[in-house]
């Protein structure tokens, strides 16, 4: 099983890939957020993810700023 994070602002995407993944004998949805910046409070409290799906237009710190900080964080 493949621990996974979401980062998306648009609510129905999130939801749907939330949805989806919930559903999935494959994926372990551990993290989502709305925000990069939320991801990141509370990413260090799951060192098991191994995958995020990340919107790169996101508000405050995109999804490509948030890439490196994500790295130094998991």
């Amino acid at each position: 099983m493949i621990e996974i994070g979401i980062i998306d602002d648009d609510a129905f995407m999130r939801s749907e890939l939330v949805k989806i993944l919930k559903e999935s004998s494959r994926f372990h949805l551990v993290l989502f957020s709305e925000s990069a910046e939320k991801f990141l409070k509370y990413c260090s409290n799951y060192p098991e993810i191994k995958l995020i799906l990340i919107d790169i237009g996101l508000p405050g710190i995109s999804g490509i700023e948030a890439i490196p900080k994500l790295m130094n964080k998991l």
